[in-house]
């Protein structure tokens, strides 16, 4: 069956990443591409539940279709979260079973949740009942010493089982002694083949795979064996190459501009300078736009000092002399 927009909501999806899938990151992301589904960055239900808590799921109506992703091991609490990123009007709430992150260890949460395939199905139960929005899962492709294709197979069995629309596999293992957060993004290999085998094993579920897809050619590659791509990194040190990949996929029109896209985003922190918001806050997003360009430094040491001295946005008219040409 091809993979279309009308049978899994379109191939692309852009991962929840810390302190980068932000709502203004997202902002960028969509003027990019109307029909990616993007994601948060990680909350945990702890701190959405905490008095004031709720305003972590605040977005604006152009970030939809947008996920909801959280962190926890308590069903009651992860119940309670599913209900309240649907009241939100979430399009789906996404269930973190791969950070591997000291915090989440110790909290038994994220990748250290892979280790209890029983309670990370009671949580995804929960999650179902308490909602009427899709749940899915991402996960790695193990964990520590329980990195076999039969375990990822039992673990996946289970959290479909419970009622999990969707797993997401990052497709490295995850160590949680020995490496960092960071490391672990990186250093534990790529093993696509094993999320492919995932697919053979579970045909009627989306798969999605994530992890390492920087270029047309690897996407389309990957394709060719699971529902969907989630990309990270990629596309936020490379913003533009999401308006390539909207052009592609789903037959957007041309992509916008780079000074088109800067103008927007210096627009939107405008308006958010105005509600309080520092302008580092959408700005850091931005200094990567001319990444690659000859005299890219110029415009990023521009940009870095409205940063830096923590001033109000610069307008275009401010930064367009120092503006490669692009």
């Amino acid at each position: 069956m091809p993979v279309t927009p009308a049978t899994i909501k379109g191939p692309l999806s852009i991962a929840p990443m810390m302190k980068c899938s932000t709502p203004q990151m997202r902002y960028v992301w969509r003027q990019l591409c109307k029909s990616c589904l993007l994601y948060t960055e990680m909350q945990t239900a702890a701190a959405i539940l905490a008095p004031g808590g709720r305003n972590k799921l605040d977005f604006l109506p152009c970030e939809k279709p947008l996920a909801l992703q959280v962190a926890g091991d308590s069903p009651t609490a992860l119940a309670r979260c599913a209900q309240l990123a649907q009241q939100a009007g979430y399009d789906e709430i996404n269930l973190n079973l791969g950070c591997p992150s000291n915090r989440a260890t110790d909290g038994r949460f994220g990748a250290s949740l892979m280790k209890h395939p029983t309670q990370a199905a009671a949580c995804v139960v929960s999650m179902c009942k308490a909602s009427s929005i899709p749940v899915s899962v991402k996960l790695r492709t193990g964990v520590d010493h329980l990195d076999s294709m039969a375990y990822l197979v039992h673990l996946t069995r289970a959290l479909i089982a419970a009622g999990a629309a969707k797993i997401i596999v990052h497709a490295r293992k995850a160590w949680l002694k020995g490496l960092s957060a960071k490391q672990n993004r990186s250093v534990p290999p790529l093993q696509y083949e094993r999320v492919y085998e995932l697919k053979q094993h579970f045909p009627d579920t989306q798969i999605i795979l994530n992890g390492g897809l920087r270029d047309l050619a690897a996407i389309r590659a990957a394709l060719v064996h699971i529902d969907g791509v989630m990309l990270g990194r990629a596309v936020y040190e490379d913003p533009m190459f999401l308006g390539t990949l909207a052009q592609h996929f789903y037959g957007e029109p041309g992509e916008i501009s780079r000074q088109d896209l800067l103008q927007r985003a210096l627009h939107y922190a405008e308006l958010k300078w105005q509600d309080d918001e520092p302008f580092r806050h959408t700005g850091r997003h931005l200094l990567n736009l001319y990444k690659g360009l000859h005299g890219a430094r110029d415009y990023r040491r521009q940009l870095s000092l409205a940063l830096i001295k923590h001033q109000a946005p610069p307008s275009f008219a401010q930064l367009q002399p120092f503006l490669p040409a692009a």
